[in-house]
């Protein structure tokens, strides 16, 4: 299985390090949209097409999972890709792939605790944390996702 690791600038080499370390027999391709990086102050529709054409890019490389380790692209498309693109993406390739974020993992990093106990349980859990700060783009901001 090969991991694609997407980012639209050179944040996501953190993460490519990190998978690197954790796997390292596993073939991993990792892809920078420098061309059209930062994503942040960009329309929301032009974040998904943007992280969707890198998807597919490495999902055409031999990708089977494609980690979005650009928090814009991850707070604006994952969610929407995931839900209307991936499912027939899937269905024209006629083998399964997958597509995940940062997001969740994050949070479950920052606080502590299990992404399903804090929407079980989301006031009593949020009680715990005292004060975590974000370092963010405006579409992130915007996204709402934290």
């Amino acid at each position: 299985m090969a991991i694609g690791v997407f980012d639209s600038g050179i944040g996501g080499l953190t993460v490519l390090h990190a998978l690197a370390q954790r796997l390292p027999h596993a073939d991993i391709v990792y892809l920078a949209d420098q061309a059209s990086s930062p994503y942040g102050g960009r329309p929301g529709e032009e974040i998904v097409e943007l992280t969707r054409a890198g998807c597919i890019r490495l999902f055409d490389q031999g990708c089977d999972l494609v980690i979005l380790a650009c928090n814009t692209a991850a707070a604006v498309a994952l969610r929407r890709l995931q839900q209307t693109w991936l499912p027939d993406y899937r269905r024209a390739l006629g083998r399964p792939v997958n597509l995940l974020g940062l997001i969740v993992p994050t949070i479950e990093a920052a606080t502590g605790v299990a992404w399903n106990e804090a929407l079980a349980e989301r006031d009593d859990k949020l009680e715990k944390l005292d004060i975590l700060g974000i370092f963010s783009t405006p579409a992130t901001a915007g996204s709402r996702v934290y």
